[in-house]
């Protein structure tokens, strides 16, 4: 498909202009105040004013007049400014107030830019410009050159912009006024992002800010952090980004700039949606376009519905896509803004496309390419380049792509990583294409490397798995090129970077001591969010404990407006979450984990070892095999949809506990695909250990349970398995040294044993297979006990709920017995909680329901490795190794199943102990179901290293 397009940035740095000639003593009690941000107090200020004797029919009344409409439109109040400002230079004409006409018509410019009305509002300015040269104010001029300047820049003018700054600035510095020259600066950086060239805009933004904040300018400090934001996120770096414009969203929110607000929110929500966040970014374009429009911005409304248009049409909703697009065209076509425009016609050619009308996206795509010519710009010509050439990849024209990209080598480098990454990829499918494996290869590397770039810029694990996740296609595209070449090593390594890597990138903090980055807790509002999210949960729990047959239409109303309130303020902690991490931008630097080696993963093995590693692409599956002796690969030709139909299928009559064999054709298909060549190939003949790499759908289906036709064995009578997020895990988990779980002191929770009857049975039967363990019960099972378990590396059973949340992963929990009136013991151990514990436990039983099963399995499984399941979480906070369930689990048997497991966990490691009691249920006819069975993971290394391998299961492949 074609390009994702960058918006532009947020509005730069207005003047208004005090009357320079006649100094007021009714209006300067409010200047000072409308100076430092303070526009409601500055405005009853002047209200109070306008009422004193004498006052009206004034020069004083004009000049008040003038000031409280620049107030009503700084809070957006558009009606009231343009009422107040007419009047005001009605009045000051009649009066023959020659030195105050100019501030009047620079006021009225202003509010004609924010309405869209950007000839008229260039027009006003240089009016105001020409009014004050011929009074002499000086910084009347700069002021006025400085708004026109930004004007001609949404006007696509940028040389005639640049002479507008230019003269700002030049004024501003030779009378001294370091307000003026601070924004004139900052809006000169922003004019550099907006050609093409943002690694020039930081040292002046910089710089800007420094000049604004001695000046006490919190406006103009505010955009200039806005614009450093938008600068970073073109360079690539959006960490920096996230953490420049929170920062100005928080200045924002404290002076009342309602504009920059949502401005500082649209540019948060793109950062959103190219990290492969869709649903925040949506969330936070929402909120931006309703402040917009709001204010009557009809520019910015525009932006975000394009924004929002974006991500529906990759979601499939083309034609709702086209219509807020088109809607976007039309207000940016009506305000003549150019550069919003050119960016909405490469949008509408995606959307045509995506819909099925190639004639029609021909055409939005020649109308972008002279809008581009006309504009001049580097960063149009990039974008309209790496469009074009994606339009002829959607099509099959290899040769075209490849010239488009030639004619646009120079501009490249100038349109940031993202584009570079998209052009570069885009290169890769074309010379595979055209049969250039070596062309394709090395494009190809250029490609990930600039995915790389961008990706070690985000501090937050939650964005970096998304981000590589999202563009998981350009891996693919490169594992398939270097597989034609033979490059079986290199393959493996590129199909491993292609998943998150949170595990792996905090194993390597943890080698290096890196401490961690400032707590969530720590920032304002956390608190009081957590504190709403108990009470709402605690409201819905109230309401839900009617039985649905006695709810009325009301009650249920109430119901889904609760859920509604409390998915929104889940979503919020969850954006803090991400905030917290941002907030240290430089330890994304620090947690960035070197690529993956084939020869370390082998290294890392045992004679007795194997690594599946599976890399699901559009048309394929891939199943890299990897042993002491080698790497070896196969693939599967099955589409993307039709692996997840099968996968979602086999779950299906797996978990039926009456399936009664129906799941065996399934399952026996699953292994002809997945596990079946290896085993021909002989390359597992000696692997009693299998360490399992899953990838998109994969992740959710249960391998144990897969059988051989042949033989009518399942793969856990072949091998003990664990599951490991990336195969570079592997050798750093392997570092620590071997802890034996049953050498630590055990306790077992059950928190809820009158509900759940099996589970104080679970805790006697840990409690007899572990030497000294304990067994907390009913209200003793609190997560404050838990949390104290955990941290003095106890082994950990957990028999209770787990609950997966789609809509909010961090708020996926293990539920246990509320304690005291405190956030951090209200019985919900979270996953957000649990990235910020310490955990030194070697073995954590989660038996509970749905505790390895991530967001993406309740979302059509989302490609990429799912940060936040609850047994990544665990191993993420210090966990050794981790038990989990993929589906919901009969009371009864958990109850069972422990009891063997633990019964084997004397004599056997953890994943083959596992394995066992898979084994012994399936053999008892009471617990024969997979049902039973099989929905047991087991993730971590979990076995000894290979130099000090102990007892393991008897069987081998045959």
């Amino acid at each position: 498909m074609l390009a994702a397009v960058a918006t532009a940035p947020a509005c730069g740095s207005r003047d208004q202009a005090p009357p320079a000639a006649h100094r007021d003593s009714l209006t300067a009690p409010g200047e000072s105040l409308y100076a430092r941000g303070a526009i409601d107090s500055a405005r009853l200020a002047w209200g109070d004013a306008l009422t004193r004797p004498g006052v009206a029919g004034s020069a004083s009344e004009a000049r008040l007049l003038t000031w409280l409409g620049l107030a009503a439109w700084r809070l957006g109040d558009y009606a009231d400014a343009r009422r107040l400002g007419e009047r005001a230079l009605e009045q000051k004409q009649r009066l023959g107030l020659t030195a105050d006409v100019p501030q009047s018509l620079n006021a009225l410019g202003l509010l004609a830019w924010n309405e869209g009305r950007f000839a008229e509002a260039a027009d006003l300015f240089r009016a105001a410009g020409a009014g004050f040269g011929s009074i002499g104010d000086q910084a009347g001029v700069a002021k006025a050159s400085n708004n026109l300047g930004l004007v001609l820049l949404e006007l696509g003018r940028y040389d005639a912009a640049r002479t507008a700054f230019t003269t700002a600035l030049d004024t501003a510095r030779a009378i001294g006024d370091a307000l003026i020259e601070g924004r004139a600066l900052a809006n000169a950086g922003m004019l550099e992002i907006w050609t093409g060239d943002p690694g020039a805009a930081p040292p002046m933004l910089r710089r800007a800010r420094t000049i604004l904040d001695a000046a006490d300018d919190p406006v103009g400090a505010e955009n200039a952090l806005g614009q450093l934001g938008v600068a970073y996120a073109a360079l690539g770096e959006p960490g920096l980004a996230l953490a420049a414009l929170d920062s100005a969203l928080a200045l924002a929110r404290r002076v009342g700039l309602r504009e920059e607000e949502a401005n500082d929110l649209a540019a948060i929500a793109e950062i959103y949606r190219d990290a492969g966040d869709p649903d925040r970014a949506m969330s936070v374009f929402a909120e931006a376009r309703g402040i917009n429009e709001d204010l009557g911005l009809p520019v910015e409304a525009g932006i975000a519905l394009r924004n929002e248009a974006m991500i529906r049409a990759a979601r499939g909703a083309v034609e709702p896509a086209r219509r807020d697009v088109m809607s976007a065209l039309q207000l940016h076509r009506q305000a003549e803004a150019r550069l919003e425009e050119f960016n909405d016609l490469l949008v509408l050619a995606d959307v045509e496309f995506r819909a099925g009308r190639p004639g029609a996206a021909e055409r939005a795509l020649d109308e972008g390419r002279q809008l581009a010519a006309r504009l001049g710009s580097a960063q149009a010509r990039v974008s309209f380049a790496v469009a074009e050439a994606g339009f002829a990849d959607a099509n099959g024209n290899p040769r075209r792509a490849l010239a488009v990209l030639a004619l646009a080598r120079a501009d490249l480098p100038r349109g940031g990583p993202a584009a570079e990454a998209e052009a570069h990829a885009l290169r890769l499918r074309a010379f595979a294409a055209l049969g250039q494996l070596d062309s394709a290869v090395a494009a190809g590397g250029q490609a990930v490397a600039a995915i790389e770039r961008v990706r070690d810029g985000f501090a937050s694990g939650l964005l970096r798995t998304s981000y590589v996740a999202d563009r998981s296609r350009v891996y693919a595209d490169l594992v398939v090129a270097l597989l034609a070449l033979d490059r079986t090593d290199d393959a493996f390594a590129v199909a491993d970077a292609a998943r998150g890597r949170a595990l792996l990138e905090h194993l390597t903090a943890v080698r290096r001591d890196a401490g961690r980055a400032v707590g969530v807790r720590d920032l304002e509002g956390a608190e009081r969010l957590l504190r709403r999210i108990d009470r709402l949960l605690a409201a819905l729990a109230e309401r839900e404990a009617v039985p649905p047959r006695e709810r009325g239409p009301d009650e249920r109303a109430v119901s889904e407006e609760l859920a509604r309130h409390l998915e929104k303020a889940r979503g919020d902690y969850e954006a803090l979450l991400v905030r917290a991490e941002e907030r240290d931008p430089a330890r994304a630097r620090l947690l960035g984990a070197r690529a993956t080696r084939g020869a370390d993963v082998r290294d890392a093995l045992g004679p007795d070892e194997a690594v599946l590693e599976y890399l699901v692409t559009a048309d394929r599956v891939f199943a890299f095999a990897a042993t002491r002796q080698g790497i070896r690969v196969t693939s599967h030709p099955i589409s993307r949809e039709e692996l997840t139909h099968r996968v979602q299928l086999a779950r299906e009559l797996l978990t039926t506990p009456e399936a009664n064999g129906r799941d065996h054709a399934v399952a026996e298909a699953l292994y002809e695909m997945l596990v079946a060549p290896a085993v021909s190939g002989g390359w597992l003949a000696a692997a009693r250990r299998l360490f399992i790499v899953p990838h998109g759908a994969l992740t959710y289906l249960p391998f144990a349970a897969l059988r051989d036709s042949a033989t009518g064995r399942i793969l856990a009578e072949h091998a003990a398995i664990a599951y490991l997020p990336s195969a570079a895990t592997l050798p750093l988990l392997r570092q620590g040294k071997p802890v034996d779980p049953m050498g630590a002191r055990g306790v077992a929770f059950a928190p809820f044993p009158d509900r759940l009857p099996s589970t104080e049975a679970e805790a006697r039967a840990f409690r007899r297979a572990v030497p000294g363990a304990a067994a907390r019960l009913g209200r003793r099972a609190s997560e404050a006990a838990l949390r104290s378990a955990l941290s003095q590396g106890r082994l950990v059973h957990v028999a209770t709920h787990g609950v997966m949340n789609a809509r909010n992963p961090m708020f996926s929990r293990v539920e246990l017995a509320r304690g005291r009136d405190d956030p951090a013991d209200d019985g919900r151990l979270e996953v957000h909680e649990l990235l910020d514990l310490r955990i030194a436990s070697p073995l954590v039983f989660l038996s509970g329901c749905q505790t390895g099963l991530g967001s993406a399995w309740a979302t059509a499984f989302d490609q990429g490795e799912d940060y936040a399941t609850l047994a990544q979480a665990f191993l993420h906070a210090g966990a050794g190794s981790v038990v989990a369930t993929l589906w919901r689990i009969d009371d009864a048997g958990a109850a069972a199943f422990a009891e063997r497991f633990y019964h084997h966990l004397r004599t056997r490691s953890a994943p083959e102990a596992l394995a066992a009691a898979q084994l012994d249920l399936r053999a008892d006819s009471r617990w024969r179901s997979p049902y039973y069975w099989a929905a047991y993971t087991f993730s971590g290394t979990g076995f000894q290293p290979p130099a000090q391998t102990g007892a393991a299961m008897a069987v081998q492949y045959r």
